[in-house]
């Protein structure tokens, strides 16, 4: 099978979840004998079947171009948006007044031949904004563990950035739907240090976080490598890891900390729920004192053997690429 993955253009220079999930993919389907290519102007043969990482109106254009040759393609959402169906009814039409409405992201899904989502409610969301045929949907995780976690030296970061101690970790670029200005003021004075491991993607917003941690026990190391060990070494020592973020679709920053067992804070504010069963304490993303004795009580949890297994079945490589080969068939059908 031949497969043409098409990121965002930028993707490089910010490297989130969508570009996480699309390397991901590029190098199991590699590894497993399939021709994965990542589109750029110097491809220059199609596949068969494209996959589009995210919604994107830049998409459109060769979209529209794989339903003129009967090329099919699949979308992984990757979208990001807040409120309940009746508030997001709401939104679609103060957007469409506006002229505001993602009208090429709305073609996109509408002539996909699969959309692969995180979690079962996000198709009920894509259905309300974007008119999704539910039916298209599959669930397939925005990411998978890579094993070489399971073997990290807590000692490696310790040593590398000089931490001591127990702390509490945040990973994720500088985003406000991150939501880590919250973390620095609920943390703030708690005796709790707090180890932040993410680029300034949004620097005025990086820079109100420093700012506001003036006089608190935080570290910011930066965007941390995904590869080379440190950052695996980072989730490994930490004793508690925190990102209740106002926005997500899968965190997978957070799965991996779940695959070394580590006890986790994350938000009511997203589907987290259905990403990571019950094994994460979900706060208010808005109220600081939640976030401040969620984070507390999972200081105390301790790593839990059952809490790694869970996710190491859940969400293993093995099990990321028969769902999107599966859903690859379904697309060639």
């Amino acid at each position: 099978m031949k497969i043409l993955l098409a990121g965002r253009p930028e993707g490089g220079l910010i490297r989130g979840g969508a570009e996480i999930q699309l390397e991901t993919t590029r190098d199991l389907l590699r590894a497993s004998g399939h021709e994965a290519t990542v589109l750029s102007p110097e491809v220059r043969e199609w596949g068969d079947a494209v996959h589009f990482f995210g919604l994107s109106d830049s998409f459109w254009s060769l979209a529209s171009l794989c339903l003129e040759r009967g090329v099919p393609y699949v979308v992984s959402s990757i979208w990001y948006e807040p409120g309940s169906p009746t508030q997001l009814k709401t939104l679609r039409l103060r957007r469409r007044l506006e002229g505001r409405y993602p009208k090429k992201c709305a073609k996109l899904l509408r002539g996909a031949a699969r959309i692969l989502i995180p979690s079962p409610e996000v198709a009920g969301r894509l259905s309300v904004f974007f008119d999704a045929e539910p039916g298209k949907c599959t669930v397939v995780p925005s990411g998978a563990i890579d094993p070489t976690f399971f073997a990290a030296d807590p000692d490696f970061a310790r040593s590398h950035f000089g931490i001591e101690g127990r702390y509490v970790l945040c990973v994720g670029n500088f985003l406000e739907r991150k939501n880590q200005l919250r973390v620095v003021q609920a943390l703030k004075g708690s005796g709790v240090a707090v180890v932040f491991a993410g680029g300034d993607s949004d620097r005025p917003y990086f820079d109100r976080c420093v700012q506001e941690s003036k006089g608190g026990d935080f570290r910011f190391l930066g965007k941390v490598p995904h590869d080379g060990g440190l950052l695996a070494s980072l989730v490994k020592g930490c004793s508690a890891f925190a990102m209740p973020s106002l926005l997500e679709d899968f965190l997978i920053a957070g799965v991996e900390a779940g695959s070394l067992g580590k006890p986790m804070v994350l938000s009511t504010g997203w589907n987290a729920h259905e990403v990571y069963g019950n094994h994460a304490l979900l706060a208010d993303p808005r109220n600081l004192h939640e976030i401040r004795s969620m984070t507390l009580k999972a200081l105390d949890m301790g790593d839990s053997d059952e809490r790694a297994q869970w996710f190491r079945e859940r969400y293993s490589q093995d099990a990321f690429l028969a769902k999107t080969l599966d859903a690859y068939g379904d697309a060639l059908k």
